[in-house]
């Protein structure tokens, strides 16, 4: 085979795919929910191992919480693939989706806080509230969970002019998706390879300003959808294969490096591969399910009260033993977070308020 068929099977584009504003596919839907799953393996696992004495980094909780890596990075290609190729989505549609993010998170951050205060008891100080807010967005505050919320607002801010060269500049997205990978490769090799002070270095910066990894998921779901390459990863031998490697690869990287946790593998080549393969897998199925359009709507919800939930219970899961305890405990985090964020949007109004 020539280079010159090599590159026209690299080129070859699928037919177009633009999603309506409004309009849901429940593959999309049901890739929301898994990373929201895969959001509570890392953190369920990582509080499971470290309460119950975990050693071995080859256990079935070090397993579960390394499966966890594709939860934020397939995220952002959802919303690659969901969003690039609209028209009419420009500054107004960037600005009016933040704020709604915002609203939304900030008043679930304000359930969150009443929660720990009827729940565990916790006091805080009302005056100092919105700038807690505020500093969660950047990984800073009382509840950095919400660096997620950060992350997206940068992304929105950067989604009209990534689409408009997604739609009119081929060539250019092209160049910028490759320009993101480079930098997330550099970013890779001088966080892990080679550790070094450069201010690239991962270790250094919150989540949130790690914006080239967004970004660069976020470009990847808009080159799944035009490119018929990238389904070649989407088998199941090649997401086994993958998710072995993953998991000896983060590994590596732990025992190697003394770098546990497994958000500075978002940048790695391995991982990329990872998320990509299993995003085009799940793509490939026809999913018509009653019970993900009804709980969809829980995702945000569910998010943010996850960790109030897994406080809740964790005493009560360490209990269990080792080879079931972290996946009993991601399940049932699971179900309680999505049943309190399902409860919560079938109150009168609050749909509406927290609608994204």
């Amino acid at each position: 085979m020539s280079i010159e068929m090599i590159c026209r099977r690299l080129q070859a584009e699928k037919p177009e795919v633009v999603i309506p504003k409004g309009k849901r596919i429940q593959n999309l839907d049901a890739l929301k929910l898994l990373s929201l799953m895969l959001v509570l393996c890392l953190h369920c696992s990582h509080c499971f191992y470290s309460l119950a004495g975990v050693e071995s980094l080859w256990s079935v909780t070090r397993f579960i919480y390394c499966m966890g890596v594709l939860a934020i990075p397939m995220f952002f290609i959802v919303s690659g693939y969901q969003l690039l190729g609209r028209e009419n989505s420009g500054y107004g549609y960037s600005v009016r989706k933040i704020y709604r993010i915002l609203r939304t998170s900030f008043l679930l951050y304000l359930l969150v806080l009443g929660m720990k205060w009827a729940v565990f008891g916790e006091m805080f100080a009302l005056a100092g509230i919105p700038r807690q807010f505020c500093l969660n967005l950047f990984q800073r505050g009382d509840y950095g969970l919400l660096w997620f919320v950060g992350a997206l607002c940068l992304v929105y801010l950067a989604y009209p002019a990534i689409n408009r060269l997604y739609i009119e500049r081929k060539k250019l997205f092209l160049w910028l998706a490759a320009g993101l990978m480079a930098v997330m490769s550099f970013a890779f090799m001088i966080t892990v390879v080679r550790p070094s002070d450069l201010w690239l270095r991962e270790t250094g910066l919150s989540q949130t300003l790690r914006l080239w990894i967004w970004l660069g998921y976020f470009c990847m779901g808009g080159l799944i959808k035009r490119y018929k390459v990238f389904d070649e990863l989407g088998r199941v031998p090649v997401v086994l294969v993958l998710a072995a490697v993953s998991f000896i690869f983060l590994n590596m990287i732990a025992s190697r490096r003394g770098i546990w946790f497994c958000e500075y593998g978002y940048s790695s080549i391995v991982i990329v591969a990872f998320v990509v393969s299993v995003f085009t897998w799940f793509m490939k199925f026809k999913i018509d399910s009653r019970f993900i359009k009804g709980i969809i709507v829980a995702f945000m919800p569910a998010y943010v009260f996850g960790p109030v939930f897994q406080d809740l219970i964790a005493d009560k899961m360490i209990l269990l033993p080792e080879p079931i305890g972290a996946a009993v405990f991601v399940l049932s985090n699971g179900a309680l977070a999505l049943c309190a964020g399902w409860l919560l949007m079938k109150i009168p109004g609050v749909s509406r308020l927290l609608k994204l």
